[in-house]
């Protein structure tokens, strides 16, 4: 346990003073107020009061086995065999409370809890407390609900926009970055209890930062747009944002397991008002602006997660707890990877830019689309195995279990009768889902089941382990659209249990495709005014530009020689103009001004004059690893006057072919200072 003193700076308190409490000699009580009433103890009184006097850690020990010697006595057989184990907690069948000390057999709060009897409640702090039933067990999952805020200010040191800007990267130093916890929640496994219990803080905590950040943002319309298109094509993938959407409103803030198995039987209601919103979304193709707006959170959420584990496990070799993660999708549609480190030391943002300077920001994007994509059809196509193994597995396996069981006592003969009677219940619970269009995984499956109390708590107790070889037998999946293997972080998440419903791998799936594809046969843009989209990409080159075109206008020429006096490599291959060829006099001043500055360090021209080729027609400009064709030379009419089209090359396999093409006509051609130009 820890605890320490603090300081306030504006809204964040900042701990100052940490200490550490062991709690094998010291036991703390905490209570939670507000709207839900809510106990923690940690640590154990009983074990506090015997070691008061104790000083030495061998002496601690020594009281601890004795105490361990009596335990049978003090707690039964059942409780006893988990020892003095502080981990394996008791809990309020009603989520109001939690124990770690092994002594409590009845509730440490009744004299305070609201439903004790000792304040007219129905509880004796037996009737609801886990040790009644024979249970001592931990919470499976417990959340930091973390916001991470970003300060104003910060240094670029780097930014590139993907072509026609669709998606743009930047890179910032000592830019301050607030890690802000304000609540702590608790996953319960069990049904009575409210599913979740989150504690918020009264004071967000935390610390602030000036550190390496690295932002990738989308164009907002035209990520809606592929979304859009995604959801109407895609029939799966959008009956599942369906669900998780329409189970999203009802759920509200917290995954509460009655509300969830209550919608979910409403869904299966075809009368029902959520059954016909549900059964429009997943027939139609209209889509509506609140469901892509609700995806799109799910696609950054779920990008955000996989784009960390890529970073992490492609260029920094670390783990989570260095790295601060955060999604925009209200004002902005962006996600962001901070270093948990002051002045950004661990080198993972520096890591990044290296590489999308050195290779492009497209090429980056390609790659983690590629690694994304197979990443995510080895883990469909392995869950798809294991469920088929799993189901024929569970069906022998029952099979076998009932027939024993049968020829059994009449004990075992009633635990068979119960295990056909889930078995029925399940298979009409799945007949109905199937017939409402409704896919579940085995989680959710088993908590709607259980919550609302279509199979009985006393039944799974009964049966034991083989509810779950039911639910496989019918077709539960274990990973539907996310789990923590692909999508869902089991930690690190601020949306903690909610991520289930704000995250989908079949969505991801299909987007990573698209833009991998998208990359691969690369952009087309027609139109009049065509230097809106390709003069940003042309004249922001960073260190190469190499230009194949047979027309050059003087304005352009220039723009050619500023960007070479800038750093840039530029090289230039394109056509000479005869003497009596006079309508050709602004490709011959263009030429002028080119080979008039052919001094500066980074600027190259040449002809390509081989009696053969009259006149060059092909038009390719190589920006960084970029490569640009089309119909359109470096002209202003063509630009902004003629219907021109550009193709915009992005894949690196593409890129590699037009660069050595180019080396090749670059050999062959002329150097320009050669020439007589007149």
């Amino acid at each position: 346990m820890i605890r320490g003193k603090y300081t306030y700076e504006g809204t964040l308190l900042v701990p100052k003073l940490i200490e550490l409490i062991d709690l094998s000699t010291k036991s703390l009580l905490v209570e939670v107020g507000g709207r839900y009433q809510f106990f923690l103890k940690f640590g154990s009184s009983t074990i506090e009061k015997g070691t008061t006097a104790i000083k030495t850690k061998q002496k601690l020990l020594q009281h601890l086995r004795e105490k361990e010697k009596t335990l049978v006595k003090s707690l039964g057989p059942s409780l006893a065999s988990w020892g003095l184990r502080l981990d394996y907690l008791y809990f309020c069948y009603k989520g109001l409370g939690l124990s770690t000390d092994p002594f409590d057999v009845n509730c440490p709060f009744k004299s305070r809890c609201r439903l004790s009897s000792e304040r007219g409640g129905p509880c004796d702090g037996k009737l609801f407390w886990s040790e009644k039933y024979g249970r001592r067990r931990f919470y499976p999952k417990s959340y930091p609900l973390r916001r991470l805020r970003l300060g104003s200010g910060g240094l670029v040191v780097y930014d590139e926009k993907f072509p026609l800007f669709f998606i743009n990267f930047a890179a910032y130093e000592k830019k301050r970055v607030e890690s802000r916890w304000y609540a702590v929640e608790i996953g319960t496994w069990f049904i009575n209890a409210r599913p979740t219990v989150r504690i918020f803080f009264d004071a967000e905590i935390g610390y602030a930062i000036p550190t390496s950040v690295m932002e990738i943002s989308f164009q907002r319309e035209w990520l809606s747009d592929t979304i859009r298109e995604i959801l109407r094509r895609e029939k799966e993938v959008r009956r599942s944002i369906a669900l998780k959407f329409i189970l999203y409103k009802a759920l509200g803030r917290t995954l509460d397991y009655k509300r969830l198995s209550k919608t979910v039987q409403a869904l299966m209601s075809k009368e029902s008002e959520l059954s016909k919103e549900y059964t429009d979304y997943v027939q139609s193709q209209h889509i509506d602006d609140e469901l892509v707006e609700f995806a799109k959170r799910v696609l950054l959420h779920s990008i955000e997660h996989n784009l960390t584990q890529y970073i992490l496990e492609k260029f920094a070799g670390v783990d989570m707890s260095f790295v601060l993660t955060k999604y925009y999708h209200r004002y902005s549609d962006r996600i962001i990877l901070a270093e948990n480190a002051k002045n950004g030391r661990i080198g993972i943002v520096d890591t990044i830019v290296r590489t999308v300077r050195e290779n492009g920001f497209h090429a980056f994007i390609y790659y983690f689309t590629d690694w994304l994509s197979k990443y995510l059809t080895l883990h469909h196509n392995n869950f798809e195995k294991v469920t088929l193994l799993r189901t024929k597995e569970a069906e022998r396996t029952l099979n076998q279990a009932i027939n024993r069981l049968q020829k059994g006592s009449s004990r075992e003969q009633e635990i068979a009768k119960k295990i056909e009677k889930v078995c029925k219940k399940v298979e009409e619970f799945k007949k109905g889902l199937e017939e409402s269009n409704i896919e579940l995984d085995i989680t959710l499956a088993r908590t709607v089941l259980l919550a609302g109390e279509i199979v009985s708590e006393s039944d799974v107790e009964e049966i034991g382990d083989y509810f779950d070889d039911i639910l496989e037998k019918y077709g539960f999946k274990l990973c539907l659209d996310g789990c923590n293997g692909c999508v869902r972080l089991e930690r690190y998440c601020g949306e903690g249990v909610q991520q289930i419903l704000t995250t989908s791998r079949m969505l991801l799936h299909k987007f990573s495709e698209n833009l991998k594809d998208s990359i691969m046969r690369g952009l087309t843009k027609r139109s009049n005014e065509l230097g809106k989209y390709i003069e940003p990409i042309l004249f922001n080159a960073k260190k190469n530009l190499d230009v194949l075109c047979p027309y050059i206008s003087p304005t352009y020429a220039n723009k050619l020689v500023e960007l070479a006096s800038k750093g840039v490599k530029v090289r230039v291959i394109t056509w000479m103009p005869k003497k009596e060829d006079k309508e050709y006099g602004f490709q011959k001043e263009s030429l002028k001004i080119l080979k008039e500055n052919l001094g500066l360090k980074n600027l190259s021209a040449r002809v390509e004059d081989k009696p053969e080729i009259k006149l060059i027609h092909d038009k390719t400009y190589i920006v960084d690893n970029i490569v640009l064709t089309g119909s359109f030379n470096l002209t202003e009419s063509a630009f902004y006057g003629n219907f021109e089209r550009a193709e915009i090359k992005l894949y690196p396999e593409t890129i590699a072919t037009e660069k050595a093409q180019f080396e090749e006509l670059w050999k062959k051609a002329t150097d320009l200072s050669k020439y007589e130009i007149s």
